[in-house]
């Protein structure tokens, strides 16, 4: 397990490592041209925001590029390895990845309302949360991030196990229509999700408001047990397409 994800690390360490970097300048050049001429801060925020957007969906595209390299890639076969780990090397290593852009986030926003004094600005951002629920917030992050790789390894080593050209269209298709089923059961079952929201811009400025409604706990049993059966029918789709 451990060699795999070295592997894969070296592999994506330099572009991974570059667009960290690339992102914290992009922050710093985004701070600096604001203040000097004058933005709103709700214009800088949301640059912001659209950067820490932009590396979130690269980390993605790494993940699921170094997962669709492990199932593909005959020297990986070699490797006396369940196929389970081609699947957890990557979704470690993508982990990894949301947890160090977590943690330029937390330090942006140290330097926003802090550093910089925006507290009394255009930008007004309140929360009904406690700090336990700021600790469920950024489980629910990191195990929505968890959910979706998992879902779309699935539908990727389906598209692998095709050996028509319409793999990639068919794994496509099973992405969307396995998430489709999968709220189509959930809000069937447990309804509503589990954060309320509400905003408003007016002339005075942005004001944001988030907190919490209340506990779904069926949603996320369901995802647990989803995210169980994905794994081992990924680990076996990986094993046939050895075997073939």
């Amino acid at each position: 397990m451990m060699r795999l994800l070295k592997y894969d690390w070296k592999r994506n360490s330099t572009t991974v490592l570059g667009a960290l970097v690339v992102l914290i300048i992009a922050q710093i050049a985004i701070m600096v041209m604001g203040f000097m001429w004058g933005w709103l801060p709700a214009a800088m925020l949301g640059l912001g925001i659209m950067a820490y957007s932009s590396v979130g969906v690269l980390m993605v595209v790494l993940v699921v590029k170094t997962f669709d390299y492990n199932i593909k890639s005959y020297q990986r076969r070699l490797l006396p390895l369940h196929s389970i780990w081609s699947i957890l090397s990557p979704l470690l290593m993508g982990c990894l990845g949301v947890l160090c852009l977590g943690a330029v986030v937390l330090l942006h926003l140290w330097m926003y309302f802090n550093l910089l004094g925006l507290h009394d600005s255009s930008l007004a951002f309140h929360t009904v949360f406690d700090n336990w629920d700021y600790l469920k917030a950024l489980i629910m992050l990191v195990w929505n991030f968890i959910f979706l790789m998992l879902t779309i390894f699935f539908a990727t080593a389906v598209s692998r196990t095709t050996s028509s050209r319409a793999g990639v269209w068919i794994g496509i298709l099973t992405f969307l229509v396995l998430h489709s089923i999968i709220g189509w059961v959930s809000q069937k079952l447990f309804g509503d999700g589990y954060w309320s929201q509400s905003g408003s811009i007016n002339e005075e400025g942005v004001f944001f408001q988030l907190g919490p409604v209340g506990q779904s706990w069926g949603d996320a049993i369901l995802e647990v047990i989803v995210s169980i059966l994905l794994l081992y029918a990924t680990a076996y789709l990986i094993e046939r397409k050895v075997a073939a």
